[in-house]
């Protein structure tokens, strides 16, 4: 009897055990594929590329703006266009001495070696010397455009050598529909079916439309080219990995295909590629970075919130901006055809990605390309919106000290009020070191004092000189770990207080406190942004909770400390983030893990009581 309670019994731990894991893999099946839907395989098409030349014939205007853009200037013909070559030959003799394969002593360069100009000038020129037919070496110095210098541009000990191989090495992100077994390529430069893919179809199809095409056939031919602000069509060249044939880039990718198909990114343990702090250390890494970023995930994390809704789209999907930019110009007649439908948080397909903050077809007024003022542009996002009930994601009100809860007044901060102070970008966005140059971060956390084992400044110290690193980072740790435990006394004697009758003074202050805590806490800067509005919110809150007979349920918190008077400690303390991801209102991917588990446990257990020989377990004990 005992030895089949025991069987019983493990049956239904096997049970329990297969419950948990299939909750907890559907949790992390959740993490792994979020929003990254396929939209098109690599070999769904037979489509050829026909050359930017057959694209301008009906895209005129977008030709046009697009012909002097920096991706369009990737790779310039100096047969076509002389005028390309921005180097100072009657500099750099030394730099430039190269021995070449047929000549018997070395020789400087000069523009006469020249087949081709690698960049539009906007950092740096490199040039191509032509080895044979379809075959190119870069030359191994470069003219620095903002120096107005050579510089030795070193792939390897000695010139010629494989790593200045252009075909191998380099061509397919200079140029569209490179045969990189033949060394040829349709068009120099990034041109349009680099990132709408190959357009033979597309161009059957317009042309038996012919020049007044039905709604029907309007449809057919767009959708026979890809026109979706998917970000992996960047992070084809703008990223660093590997692909499976084993060169530095995307071999066999198709614009809507799946880049990670067939490229594989360099590891975020690659010591090469990768700061300490998480940032990257070498140029083309945008993607990367961006890849691991809450930007990429923006839409898969709306999806797992309760409070998921189509109007949050806005600011958590790219394609559902897009899809109403192309409803406006239908309504518009800028846009011939019937209008799509409006998204849903169902249909949305991307995140945040590269194309919401960047011109793809031009080259901006703004730096970087961006589509708007840096800031506004951060801040159209990262504010409260106003057709939300409570407080949401006040970023922009807690920096500026805007007043958003009833009954509080807004403070200004003295981030937002100094002379020439922070922005979004400063801290967000700082520039690092990759390679010889710097490029802004675009994973969007700020290198925080103390974190960076002395490889990179911290954003701090642009600004505050006079504190040295160690009291920049007590200073930051004290006030968040004193924000963040102020917050949880607050809420915990706030789930203490009973729910108030409606329209009294109580339900007044009741609502108060939510907000103002909601406030603290979804801004996620846990005091940085504007300490002095962060504790006036969180002084508001602690008296009107005690004007509600909140019970104190935790210990107080601990007092902000200066640097001055805190003790330094014999070992470095983590400093925690301050990203809007240090605290977070909605449901994290990790959460659906955790209930994942909780539910199997319940599961399990609810199996075993409802199905478990009572008499024979009675026996048994």
């Amino acid at each position: 009897m005992g030895g089949e309670v025991i069987s019983v019994k493990t049956s239904r731990i096997k049970l329990l055990i297969f419950f948990g894991c299939m909750f907890i893999l559907s949790g992390v099946s959740l993490l792994m594929f979020g929003s990254y839907t396929v939209v098109r395989a690599q070999d769904d098409t037979s489509a050829s590329f026909v050359g930017a030349k057959e694209c301008a014939s009906c895209h005129r205007s977008l030709a046009q703006s697009h012909a002097d853009s920096q991706h369009a200037l990737a790779l310039q013909d100096v047969s076509k266009k002389k005028g390309a070559i921005l180097g100072d030959f009657d500099l750099g003799d030394d730099l430039r001495s190269v021995q070449f394969p047929d000549e018997d002593t070395a020789r400087p360069f000069t523009e006469k070696d020249i087949a081709y100009v690698v960049g539009s000038g906007e950092h740096v020129q490199r040039y191509l010397y032509k080895v044979a037919a379809n075959d190119y070496m870069v030359l191994p110095a470069e003219w620095n455009i903002e120096t107005q210098q050579w510089e030795a541009y070193k792939l390897a000990d000695s010139w010629p050598a494989e790593a200045f191989d252009w075909e191998q090495n380099c061509a397919y992100c200079h140029t569209t529909g490179l045969d990189v077994d033949r060394g040829r390529w349709k068009d120099p430069g990034v041109q349009c079916e680099a990132c709408h893919g190959p357009a033979s179809d597309h161009v059957k199809l317009a042309k038996d439309a012919g020049r007044n095409p039905s709604d029907e056939e309007l449809v057919q031919v767009r959708a026979s080219i890809y026109a979706t602000p998917d970000a992996q069509v960047c992070g084809q060249c703008h990223s660093q990995g590997v692909s499976n044939d084993g060169h530095p880039y995307p071999v066999g990718y198709i614009p809507g295909g799946n880049l990670s198909d067939v490229f594989q990114l360099v590891p975020r343990d690659s010591a090469d590629h990768w700061w300490v702090t998480g940032h990257a250390s070498q140029p083309n890494m945008q993607y990367n970075e961006w890849f691991n970023s809450t930007h990429a995930t923006s839409l898969n994390d709306l999806t797992q919130s309760f409070a998921a809704d189509d109007k949050c789209l806005v600011c958590h999907s790219q394609d559902a901006r897009h899809n109403a930019d192309l409803i406006a110009a239908v309504a518009s007649g800028d846009r011939d055809g019937q209008a799509p439908e409006p998204l849903t948080v169902a249909d949305a397909k991307w995140g945040i990605t590269c194309q919401t903050c960047h011109y793809q077809h031009t080259d901006s007024e703004q730096p970087f390309e961006l589509v708007q003022e840096a800031n506004s542009l951060c801040m159209s996002c990262h504010t409260n919106p106003a057709d939300t009930s409570g407080v949401h994601h006040p970023v922009t009100e807690m920096f500026e000290g805007a007043a958003l809860v009833a009954g509080i007044d807004g403070v200004e901060g003295a981030h937002f009020k100094a002379e020439d102070g922070p922005v979004c970008m400063t801290c967000h966005m700082q520039q690092i070191p990759v390679g010889t140059s710097s490029r802004a971060n675009h994973t969007f956390k700020p290198i925080l004092p103390g974190e960076d084992d002395n490889q990179l400044p911290s954003a701090c110290s642009s600004c505050h000189k006079d504190l040295t690193v160690t009291d920049m980072q007590y200073l930051v740790q004290d006030t968040q770990e004193a924000v963040r435990a102020r917050l949880a006394v607050l809420s915990a004697q706030f789930d203490s207080v009973p729910k108030p009758q409606p329209n009294t003074e109580d339900m007044s202050r009741y609502e108060q406190v939510s907000a103002a805590i909601k406030f603290v806490k979804n801004d996620g800067s846990l005091g940085i942004h504007n300490y002095t509005y962060a504790d006036a919110l969180l002084s508001s809150a602690e008296q009107d909770l005690a004007a509600l007979g909140a019970v104190d349920t935790m210990a107080e918190a601990t007092p902000v400390v200066t640097p001055e008077a805190t003790a330094v400690p014999d070992t470095k303390s983590a400093v925690p983030d301050l990203t809007t991801e240090t605290v977070s209102s909605g449901v994290q991917p990790i959460t659906i893990v955790v209930i994942g588990a909780v539910i199997a446990l319940l599961l399990g257990s609810a199996v075993a009581f409802f199905r478990k020989p009572r008499a024979q377990e009675t026996h048994h004990d």
